[in-house]
């Protein structure tokens, strides 16, 4: 079961055997974090947005991080009928955890994950596409 990672230098055989068995698994893909170099990351994606929505507002679901996403999906949901307003008041929200004593937490980015990564050698070409993507304009 072979599987292609987008940017070779940042995984090592390690890593590849991490992403094979994932595959194997049934992950649907991952992303990139960061823009190479010693501050990249790589995020296995196990499940859709929907597929995942729908196991946290069933009976068993506990935590989800997409906060924003999932709460306005459920407020629709509840609106046009197909989720009781029950798990709707079931939902909220807490702050992620702190790792340092004395530092608050640094939770990750959310909605689209934008950002400009500390190593990419074009910042503000980086900062000018950002602003861009999320324009009003863009939005429509």
């Amino acid at each position: 079961f072979a599987v292609s990672l987008p940017y070779p230098l940042l995984h090592g055989a390690e890593a590849r055997a991490v992403f094979e068995l994932a595959a194997f698994h049934g992950a649907i893909g991952w992303k990139v974090n960061g823009a190479g170099g010693d501050g990249g990351s790589v995020t296995v994606l196990l499940d859709g947005e929907e597929p995942a929505r729908a196991a946290f507002q069933g009976p068993r679901g506990g935590f989800m991080t997409n906060w924003a996403y999932v709460y306005g999906a459920a407020q629709e949901a509840v609106a046009d009928g197909s989720l009781p307003k029950a798990v709707l008041d079931d939902i909220g929200w807490a702050r992620y955890p702190r790792v340092d004593t004395g530092r608050d937490s640094r939770p990750p980015l959310g909605g689209i994950d934008l950002g400009v990564a500390a190593f990419t050698p074009f910042p503000d070409l980086a900062v000018e596409a950002v602003r861009c993507i999320t324009s009003a304009i863009m939005r429509r």
